[in-house]
């Protein structure tokens, strides 16, 4: 054989030429799709001049296996590694240069790179009419404009599932207003904040629909009827209580219901907190809701401050309601008994959603005997998917929650989060997590917060920053330390405020998560490596000297909605007791009570598991 470029068809040099004339007049290059020839008279725009990669015909090293007369084959064996370095490697390397500089002298075009491990390929600075001509060069496959490709952003939880965009899952469906659609998710969790945007829907009405909207609910006296896509059909209703008429449901949420007959047995009366209800006290139902089925592109914002647009996973899809977890006046009573639970599967069921979110959990592992796990069972012999939490707990053995053959057990995982920098006197830096840090905060004393307490508070209570335990008089002006536990994170910026502090740095005492929370003033999350050093300068207002709290990587234009690197920085995983999927990602901003938007950090098991 000769040391001649194999050659294509002429019906593709034709197919090609032609593709890249017609492309040309439109202004336009989509030189990796198939057409028909176009007429060779067609205007050539010379406004396509710049670079370009060629790719020729012959193979490049990694796949030649032999056939040009004296070079010897240079694809690795099966199992091996390209040895680039070989003499045969070397010379068909060679080769290939002499090819591509030959073909681009053709058309007087100079190459600026040369590729022949991976592809046979070249680039070069090319004018409209050397496309052309290079177009119908025999040795030509491929011409493709340099184009600039940019790094994915991380923050973007829908991209990472692949969700939107003209080759997303969204699209395949037919786009936001019908992924979802005749669907019905129960959300049975800490209720609903119907007035959130997340949720915004025509009101139900008495009007039956039609052919062009028959998954459309609608109203028969109080029940809530929706003819769902797998042809059965929903049954629910809009029960009324605090706060909550029947009004509050419509088009999207179809039906609420609560469930607390145990709860209220348990609990006296003085401890109770929230609404007796379907109305979410907590936020975190409407958290779990939103994300789940929440509408597409609704603007989110938090004190002031734009996260820019979420969705819903799936946003076309109705939400029924079934609240039986309850919050206490002192917290220790927060949550829901397992005969309330079972309750809201069975009328769960029986109403026919087609989907149980349900996330929550306890702090050991579910015995599969558990009546909650066995209603869950019977929920999915009925055809209803059930997705559950895996949990906060861990990661010890036996910490996994909701580990039943039967329901798709998800743990939750870290985002690419927005960080905040605390800088100290002597220069050291500590970054954590924040997503309330917007401009530089300080330099303001550090203190923590026993050095700053009321003179009636007990050290330790004053370092968790718990309810009036700091002392105006002496917090004022000041960024606070407060240690992470016993009362809920947002509660301890809250405390902070309340006693003129400006700021607040939030450390963990082991090896825990940092999160994103919505905090009353700003606020950086540090890890425990971080943690010790600018607890350790904290300890007494009198001595500190100013330190600087200042924003890092954060600006008012950056939406904090998630999307994943993954790593499952929150998967609690009992060892060979896997969860099925990793999801539902921490630092994701959702739907909260009061028409306000927050993140929980840890909403695990939602229906975001799903897709």
């Amino acid at each position: 054989m000769s040391l001649l470029p194999r050659r294509t068809s002429r019906n593709r040099r034709a197919a090609l030429a032609g593709l890249l004339t017609t492309a040309l007049a439109a202004l336009s290059l989509p030189l990796s799709t198939t057409a028909t020839a176009a007429p060779a008279a067609s205007p050539i725009a010379e406004s396509a001049t710049g670079t370009y990669l060629v790719t020729l015909a012959d193979e490049p090293l990694v796949t030649y296996d032999g056939g040009v007369d004296g070079l010897l084959a240079t694809k690795p064996v099966e199992g091996g590694e390209l040895d680039v370095a070989s003499a045969a490697a070397k010379r068909y390397r060679a080769h290939l240069r002499d090819q591509q500089n030959r073909v681009a002298k053709k058309v007087g075009a100079t190459v600026r790179q040369h590729y022949a491990v991976t592809t046979n390929t070249f680039s070069a600075r090319l004018d409209a009419r050397q496309l052309v001509r290079l177009a119908r060069t025999g040795s030509v496959v491929h011409i493709a404009p340099d184009r600039f490709h940019h790094a994915t952003d991380d923050r973007n939880s829908t991209d990472f599932l692949g969700l939107p965009g003209r080759k997303g899952l969204w699209k395949a469906l037919g786009g936001t207003a019908e992924a979802g659609k005749g669907i019905v998710i129960g959300d049975i969790d800490t209720g609903i904040w119907p007035e959130n945007p997340s949720f915004a829907a025509p009101a139900l009405s008495s009007r039956k629909p039609g052919k062009k909207d028959r998954h459309r609910p609608y109203r028969v006296g109080t029940t809530t009827v929706m003819h769902k896509a797998d042809g059965a059909t929903f049954k629910g209703t809009c029960q009324t209580g605090d706060r909550f008429t029947a009004a509050a449901c419509n088009e999207k949420v179809i039906s609420a219901r609560y469930f607390g007959e145990a709860w209220f047995d348990a609990v006296p009366e003085s401890n109770r907190a929230g609404y007796i209800s379907p109305r979410d006290s907590q936020g975190h139902g409407t958290h779990t809701a939103s994300t789940a089925a929440g509408n597409a592109d609704v603007r989110a914002t938090a004190g002031g401050e734009d996260l820019g647009t979420v969705s819903g996973v799936a946003p076309a899809a109705a939400i029924a309601v079934y609240k039986a977890l309850w919050q206490s006046k002192d917290g220790q009573q927060d949550g829901g008994l397992t005969s309330d639970l079972v309750a809201a599967i069975d009328q769960a069921v029986a109403d026919g959603v087609d989907v149980i979110n349900y996330s929550l959990g306890a702090a050991f592992e579910s015995v599969y005997d558990d009546p909650a796990q066995v209603a869950l069972r019977n929920a999915a012999a009925a055809g209803v998917f059930v997705a559950t939490a895996a949990g906060n707990s861990g990661p010890g053995a036996s910490s996994l929650s909701n580990t039943a053959p039967w329901t798709t057990t998800v743990a939750a995982g870290t985002i690419e989060s927005h960080t905040g920098t605390v800088t100290l006197g002597n220069g050291a830096r500590h970054t954590g997590i924040s997503t309330t840090v917007h401009r530089r905060v300080g330099p303001a004393p550090l203190v923590k917060g026993s050095a700053v307490r009321v003179p009636d508070t007990v050290d330790v209570y004053a370092d968790y920053c718990m309810p009036d335990s700091l002392d105006p008089a002496r917090t004022a002006g000041k960024i606070v330390v407060c240690e992470r536990g016993v009362n809920g994170r947002p509660a301890k910026s809250a405390e902070v405020k309340r006693a003129g502090g400006i700021g607040l740095v939030l450390v963990n005492a082991g090896d825990e998560s940092t999160d994103g929370d919505l905090h009353s003033v700003p606020a950086v999350h540090l890890d425990n490596a971080d943690a010790a050093p600018v607890r350790a300068m904290g300890t007494d207002d009198e001595t500190v000297t100013p330190y600087t709290y200042q924003a890092n990587h954060i600006t008012a234009d950056s939406p904090v909605t998630g999307k994943v690197t993954v790593t499952p920085g929150r998967a609690r995983v009992t060892p060979g007791v896997p969860t099925d999927l990793t999801a539902s990602w921490s630092g994701i901003p959702a739907g909260a009570r009061s028409g306000a938007w927050i993140d929980y950090g840890n909403g695990a098991g939602s229906f975001l598991t799903l897709n």
